[in-house]
């Protein structure tokens, strides 16, 4: 069905433009990381892209403000 791709790219795309807001805030942060687990999680079984996602749900932990965790 093309609308399962077309909703597919959208999504994406505001996964994209936003999850960095989302990991920034500390209410969201969290479940921001599981959305980054879950999403590149399917985008490596769907797309077989190597390393990719792996390195990508490693780099969100890195990248949080002033060392800050997930849990805290």
């Amino acid at each position: 069905h093309w609308w399962v791709a077309l909703g597919m790219s959208w999504g994406g795309f505001l996964f994209d433009i936003s999850i960095w807001a989302w990991l920034l805030w500390r209410p969201t942060r969290a479940w921001a990381y599981a959305l980054v687990v879950f999403f590149h999680t399917l985008t490596g079984y769907f797309f077989l892209i190597g390393m990719f996602p792996i390195i990508m749900m490693t780099g969100a932990t890195i990248e949080t403000p002033n060392g800050a965790t997930l849990g805290v």
